[in-house]
């Protein structure tokens, strides 16, 4: 099967997304990294907040 490695898995091969080769598996990729990247950046920026957050709702005994 196309974009499937030799080896027998089932993992897709994301090497051969040039514009010749481009097909949906490569813009679905593209798309999810797109989507995902500003979410990444904003969490490292406010990690202090969420992990402050977390801690002061904690149970204390």
């Amino acid at each position: 099967m196309a974009g499937e490695a030799k080896t027998g898995s089932s993992m897709p091969r994301f090497d051969n997304c040039s514009a010749v080769h481009a097909n949906s598996s490569c813009a679905m990729m593209a798309g999810a990294t797109l989507a995902v990247l500003p979410l990444l950046i904003l969490f490292v920026f406010l990690q202090r907040f969420f992990v402050d957050s977390i801690v002061g709702s904690a149970i204390k005994g």
